[in-house]
């Protein structure tokens, strides 16, 4: 059993600067001219991991080994843990240095990523989990962490990998609001200008809204929480935020769990319609959407970037793209698709291009992609329906749960969910099925077929382009074809058109 976790301690930090780096001014007046120098303040902190003990079942190993022959090597700010086997756990210190000249505010938090990610205990004690303010030339601080995997850790978590990182993330003691209650928060956001403007809150409380909360264009809006903190969406309401013909707006969020609406139809976490250059940022954040689609670029969307960072989004549809030339950057993170529904058209997929996405790219780097199948209607992991959409998967893996069969399959790699000819890999003896396909699904998939003979009686799948044009062009009533590329492997779809 080979298990292994990357620790990244104290390495990334929110920096926020007032200002330009420096600069030189000059005030003319009639008489004379008087030049002064600028220089902005600084933001910077710094860490240092030491004391680095192992312990198998509660008894401290020599140094750097486990019981069972595991190690635990550390390099630098980085530790690694390899072979790590239930029992076993790892306790280390951090002293963080603030070199910022001034004040400041910083919070420290405990980020799980990774397959392994849901198996690990810890945490990190000795600094302040809420935003606490720091003055200048102010004392180390000195953190104590742990790591562990608990000694009832089931079997499926053999072979798995999983990071954790501690991160300390300061800011200027001026550049964050601080809002007790949803009346305050609300008007902090609606407050912003037309014109734009910049605003950083934090939610020293879980709060549920009274209305959706929209965002203005031109604006840099920054919510912060304490890694649990609940934003609760309206009562009857259809999102929780939402973007609504706007621009040049960037949204970042950190340390914020999002529940959308329970009950309504087309339900959003965050959605986005007819937006120009805007940005959504997700850093240490859960979206909850039971539903539907967690995150939603609608149609008319241009210039649109999602980053997700060390986060966990769960919905119908995790990410759901309707707009062309979309970036999705997701990395350290959990997207699952989550299929509560029947009837005969609710087959649906985790991650979702839809016709109209043309040119729009999804970069998957240490994440993992779960569906779960909890009716009769399948989830798979991806469904594109438009051309040119470019998906790069690295370290990432692919997990399937189907409730009626009581079975989850796991995937190492998305090599593993297609075959060459970009069939969809289904169970144990990967045999291809269209009536459960977990890989890339596309509508009416009710056909089973085991070769490219037997095609025709289905309405459209997955091949490389060549052979979709010879398939689509036996079809007598007509056809249309799109590409999708992975990790840099072009693959067609050949659409029946009835």
């Amino acid at each position: 059993m080979k298990k292994k976790i990357i620790i990244t301690s104290a390495l990334t930090a929110a920096l926020m600067l007032a200002g330009a780096v420096g600069g030189t001014f000059a005030w003319f007046t009639s008489e004379s001219n008087t030049d002064v120098n600028i220089t902005a303040g600084k933001v910077n902190i710094s860490s240092v991991v030491s004391e680095l003990k192992t312990y198998s079942l509660g008894v401290e190993q020599a140094a750097g080994k486990f019981e069972n022959g595991g190690t635990a090597l550390l390099e630098g700010q980085t530790i690694t843990l390899d072979k790590m086997t239930p029992g076993d756990k790892v306790t280390f210190k951090i002293k963080v240095t603030n070199n910022s000249d001034v004040k400041i505010k910083y919070r420290v938090a405990f980020r799980k990523t990774g397959a392994l990610g849901s198996a690990l205990v810890g945490g990190a004690t000795g600094g302040a989990s809420g935003w606490t303010p720091l003055e200048v030339g102010s004392q180390d601080i000195d953190l104590s962490a742990s790591i562990e995997l608990p000694e009832n850790t089931g079997n499926e978590y053999q072979g798995k990998t999983g990071q954790v990182t501690v991160l300390v993330e300061a800011i200027q003691d001026n550049g964050v609001k601080a809002v007790a209650n949803v009346a305050d928060f609300e008007k902090a956001i609606n407050d912003i200008p037309a014109e734009g403007g910049n605003v950083s809150l934090y939610l020293s409380q879980d709060m549920t809204l009274s209305e959706v909360l929209e965002m203005p264009s031109n604006a840099n809006v920054t919510i912060y929480g304490d890694g649990d903190t609940v934003l609760q969406a309206a009562s009857g309401s259809s999102r929780v935020i939402n973007f609504d013909s706007v621009e040049n707006t960037t949204l970042t969020l950190s340390g914020v769990t999002l529940n959308g609406p329970t009950s309504g139809t087309y339900t959003r976490g965050i959605s986005l319609y007819g937006t120009k250059d805007c940005t959504v940022n997700l850093s240490d954040v859960t979206v909850n959407q039971p539903d539907y689609y967690a995150i939603n670029v609608a149609s008319g969307n241009t210039g649109t970037v999602i980053n997700v960072d060390g986060s966990n989004v769960q919905g119908w549809s995790a990410l759901n793209i309707w707009s062309e030339g979309v970036t999705v950057n997701v990395r350290d993170s959990v997207l699952t698709g989550v299929n509560n529904h029947s009837g005969t058209s609710n087959a649906f997929s985790a991650i979702v291009f839809n016709a109209g996405a043309k040119n729009s790219k999804l970069n998957l780097t240490n994440t993992v992609v779960n569906t779960i199948q909890n009716g009769d209607q399948t989830e798979s992991f991806f469904r594109t329906s438009d051309s040119g959409i470019e998906i790069t998967s690295t370290n990432t893996t692919y997990n399937a749960t189907i409730a009626s069969e009581n079975e989850t399959y796991s995937y190492a790699s998305i090599e593993e969910v297609l075959d060459e000819n970009g069939y969809v890999r289904y169970n144990k003896d990967n045999a291809y099925s269209g009536t459960a396909s977990i890989g890339f699904g596309q509508y009416f998939l009710e056909q089973s077929f085991v070769n490219e003979t037997m095609v025709s009686e289905v309405s459209s799948e997955y091949y490389l382009p060549a052979l979709a044009k010879e398939i689509a062009e036996e079809w007598e009533t007509g056809y249309s074809i799109s590409s999708t590329k992975v990790n840099g492997k072009q693959f067609a779809l050949a659409d029946y058109v009835a």
